[in-house]
Formats: structure tokens, C-alpha cells, sequence
């Protein structure tokens, strides 16, 4: 899972996410889930604090945000939905 930020005014455009990272990482390292959060908690030291994101992982409902899945076989990253949430917990999906 990835979780980005975007300033004020960008969108998030799936299929062009993932065109960019399929020409730009190996196949392995492209995620599956993709977080979109409105910040980024970070400590004294400047370090992204991951346990909050961890905790939440990617349950629509639990982490407030918007979560984007890309399912097996797909080109592209699509909303994730409670329901759509709800078939991956129950092994209707395999990643």
C-alpha cells in the first residue's frame, strides 16, 4: 500500500498512475492499494509515522480517506468500496 498526497486541485487518475509506474518500477514494487490522505503525520525528526496507517490499512471506512485497489489482472486503479472491501476480505479476490 501507498498512501499520497496531493495539493489542493490535483486529482487521481487510476489508469495513469499505473501506466506510470508499470514504465517506471518493476512489477513486484507497484502496490495494490493506493491511500489518498489530506496529510502526512511526521515526527520531530521529520519521519513519516506509519503506525497510524498501519493500523487503518486499507478498510474504507476505518481510515476516513479515500483507497484505491488494483485487483488481479487489471490496468488500472479503481475506488475501493465497502462491498468491494467486503469480497477481498472474504478470498473473492488473491493478490
Amino acid at each position: 500500500m501507498a498512501a499520497l498526497r496531493f495539493e489542493s486541485g490535483q486529482s487521481f487518475d487510476g489508469r495513469a498512475l499505473y501506466e506510470y509506474l508499470q514504465a517506471h518500477v518493476p512489477d513486484y514494487a507497484i502496490p495494490h492499494f493506493i491511500r489518498l490522505v489530506d496529510e502526512v503525520e511526521s515526527t520531530g525528526t521529520h519521519k513519516y509515522k506509519k503506525a497510524p496507517l498501519k493500523k487503518d490499512a486499507y478498510d474504507p471506512q476505518a481510515c476516513g480517506s479515500k483507497v484505491f485497489v488494483r485487483l488481479p489482472k487489471q490496468s488500472n486503479f479503481e475506488e475501493l468500496t465497502q462491498s468491494l472491501y467486503l469480497d477481498i476480505m472474504s478470498s473473492k479476490h488473491s493478490f
